[in-house]
């Protein structure tokens, strides 16, 4: 069947619609190349470079680690370049961190987040007292390393940390370029006959601040956003121009590619799915013998079963050495369930021996409706501890205030200890901390067992006596995907959902807009209260254009093209918002950034609406325009101003 491209609204051609543009079977394996003139060659170059050097700007004007978790991000490139790809926590280095450390106060890193610069300098990020570094953990082994690679070859490079971050600031304005470019590829082939709206949407992703100040920070979101660009032309062009194989060829490369980029690329997961497996179970029934037709689907849905049984197979399986519902932490891996000393039954829980800097420590949280239910009561935690010499540990009921910390001493036999504790009226987390107290001759071995935790509603613990062990998907999910195991508990809980709840998640919501269009620093440098109405007017003008931007879509490719972008931005809105639910976690509009793309798309496309509707031929100056001036409003009298003052 032949469509013309030329139908960009039925009966009628908008003013920026192009002469003509011919026809072109769906699934053709013989389409018209991406760029087809010297002169959209050029259009693409120009949007290319000019995004880039909008991000070069950004990098230039934001001082030296004012961007989020720039310093576990260099770290990570660093750690890379010297020690090389396969890395642990026990490949730290306390003297790469106190290098960073040190370019930190020479450039007032703590004076710019309202502090006052630490003296004497903390020798680790663990041991500074900020809020910003302490808590931040590591991205070693938390995030994949592709987007590292090109950063460890600069710091192989080039001298200083400082230039070295430099360099990683332009790399990864150069991927935060591409989306941009991704952006108006995608809206010209969703839009074939038109001219501005593709412009328009490389504009509202060009001049995106946040975005901007985000994708040219030393940060892996660069990639995975880039990675989420490439997702949605990928779409889009399989629509319109059908699934042959080399199209399918990319959109598998893009599933692997994406979560190796960050955690959130695995949204790519089942949207590539959802296409490569209809595309296979198509391709064999074409292939399959005449003889063998009668066979239809079932062959397929037996492999695909298979597949299904394999991976439950696989994620039940237990991970050696660590216990269910119990989390390890610390600098390096260790086992933290053991065989060799047990108070009662087979297992019990165990730190290893550790050498002057080393930190190992095991914890368990409770779920956070559960929290609030106790709020105000008396818990007490016993437990019995064994330790292979003359040690200390640390045994901690930790509500998120004062809590409870007890030092205990143990010996070479099991002991019993006791920690009462009430906790705080408004306490938001109450997790059981067990660690060796702090040596400057390190600890030897330790073993905790038949730990209870008892409150006024009974034993609140799981797995005191580490006789379960940890699951794979258990290990997967809080390791990978950082989520507590309570989380789907959670979701089906009706207190996530009473007023209380309802309330801090709609402030949530808030608070995860205003910083999707502008928050600044470490999420420390919002824009004026009265500047986040003026995109909340123009967002509402867009849902509102909708009405008349059916026109834009009047083939049935196009709205199967829309369609495929409404499912990745769903995609991105689940995995950004759904940990929220009961629990104490904000989101951060930056976590929306895989989706860009479908946001450009969707805002200007809404915008274009209200140009069919009034037969307004500027109607692009909304999206394009009003980006750039929030975009020169964010530098000029906000940012500028606060580091430059």
């Amino acid at each position: 069947m032949q469509r013309s491209e030329g139908a960009g609204e039925q009966g009628s051609r908008s003013p920026e619609q192009s002469e003509g543009t011919g026809a072109e079977e769906q699934g053709s394996t013989f389409a018209p190349p991406l760029l087809r003139t010297p002169a959209q060659a050029a259009v693409a170059l120009l949007i290319f470079l000019g995004a880039w050097a909008h991000g070069i700007l950004w990098a230039t004007v934001v001082p030296p680690w004012q961007a989020p978790d720039e310093p576990l991000h260099v770290e990570y490139a660093r750690l890379l370049a010297e020690k090389g790809p396969f890395l642990t926590p026990a490949d730290i280095s306390p003297g790469l961190q106190e290098e960073i450390l040190r370019s930190l106060a020479a450039h007032r890193f703590w004076e710019y987040l309202g502090g006052l610069t630490p003296d004497p300098l903390p020798v680790t990020f663990a041991e500074a007292g900020d809020f910003w570094l302490r808590h931040a953990g590591t991205q070693v082994t938390d995030e994949p390393p592709l987007y590292y690679g090109l950063p460890a070859l600069f710091c192989r490079l080039l001298p200083g940390i400082e230039r070295q971050l430099w360099a990683i600031r332009v790399y990864s304005a150069a991927l935060s370029a591409g989306v941009a470019l991704f952006g108006w590829l995608t809206a010209r082939e969703l839009w074939p006959t038109r001219r501005m709206l593709p412009l328009a949407v490389a504009a509202w992703l060009g001049f995106h601040p946040m975005a901007a100040f985000i994708g040219a920070s030393a940060n892996n979101d660069a990639l995975v956003n880039l990675g989420g660009a490439a997702l949605a032309f990928t779409l889009v062009r399989g629509c319109r121009r059908g699934w042959n194989g080399r199209r399918l060829l990319a959109l598998a490369g893009l599933a692997v590619l994406l979560p190796l980029s960050k955690k959130s690329g695995l949204i790519a997961l089942p949207l590539a799915a959802a296409v490569l497996i209809p595309a296979a179970l198509r391709l064999f029934r074409v292939r399959v013998r005449p003889s063998a037709s009668h066979l239809g689907w079932w062959p397929g849905l037996v492999v695909l079963s298979g597949l299904l049984l394999a991976l439950g197979f696989l994620a039940w399986q237990p991970v050696p050495g660590q216990a269910a519902a119990w989390g390890r932490r610390g600098t390096w891996r260790y086992p933290a369930r053991s065989s060799a000393m047990a108070h009662s039954g087979t297992w019990a829980l165990s730190l290893p021996a550790l050498q002057p800097r080393q930190q190992a420590w095991l914890v368990q949280s409770l779920p956070a409706n559960q929290v609030r239910r106790l709020q105000g009561q008396e818990v007490t935690l016993r437990l019995w501890a064994w330790a292979a010499g003359e040690a200390q540990a640390q045994v901690a009921i930790d509500d998120g205030g004062m809590g409870a910390t007890q030092i205990v001493p143990l010996q070479p036999r099991w002991q019993a200890f006791e920690l009462r504790h009430r906790l705080a009226a408004d306490a938001e987390r109450l997790r059981v901390v067990l660690a060796p107290a702090e040596s400057d001759r390190g600890s030897p071995m330790l073993f905790f067992d038949d730990l209870s935790l008892r409150g006024p509603q009974g034993e609140l613990l799981r797995n005191g006596s580490a006789e379960a062990p940890k699951r794979r998907w258990e290990g997967w999910m809080a390791d990978r995907l950082r989520l507590p195991l309570w989380f789907g508990q959670g979701l089906l809980d009706p207190a996530s959902y009473d007023v209380a709840s309802l309330r801090r998640y709609g402030f949530y919501l808030a608070v995860t807009f205003g910083n999707f269009w502008g928050d600044f620093g470490w999420l420390t440098l919002p824009l004026p209260l009265w500047a986040y109405v003026l995109p909340a007017l123009a967002t509402l003008g867009a849902v509102i254009g909708w009405r008349w931007a059916g026109k834009l879509l009047p083939e049935r490719w196009q709205r199967q093209a829309l369609a495929w972008l409404g499912w990745q931005g769903a995609l991105i809105v689940a995995v950004t918002f759904l940990p929220m639910i009961g629990r104490i976690w904000q989101p951060q509009g930056r976590y929306l950034f895989p989706g860009l793309v479908p946001w450009a798309v969707l805002f200007t496309a809404g915008w274009s609406g209200w140009g069919t509707r009034l037969r307004w031929r500027r109607w692009w100056l909304v999206p394009a325009c009003g980006m750039a001036l929030l975009d020169a409003g964010s530098l000029l009298g906000v940012v500028i101003p606060y580091y430059y003052r």
